[in-house]
């Protein structure tokens, strides 16, 4: 079989054989196979709101980490001779 002498036919046939004899698995989606990993691992897995709420308390901290390297940093400036306060 070839370009010029290909039967979709013949592929078809092929295919549904081998589906009636070895049938493909389903598989689960995203969320679930991430829960069976866990679980395999020894872990347990979250759900919602504790995860939630987990992602807002490390997006909070990671505001209050950043304003204050910044502040620092002016201060720092500001004590170098750096007009960084004044109007």
């Amino acid at each position: 079989m070839d370009e010029e002498t290909y039967d979709e036919k013949i592929i078809d046939m092929y295919l549904d054989a081998l589906d009636r004899k070895v049938p493909m698995p389903n598989h689960p989606d995203a969320d679930t196979a991430y829960d069976l990993f866990l679980k395999a691992r020894g872990f347990e897995p979250e759900k919602g709101r504790r995860r939630d709420f987990r992602f807002v308390l490390r997006a909070a901290l990671a505001a209050v980490i950043a304003a204050a390297l910044l502040f620092g940093a002016m201060v720092t400036v500001q004590a170098a001779g750096v007009d960084v306060f004044a109007k």
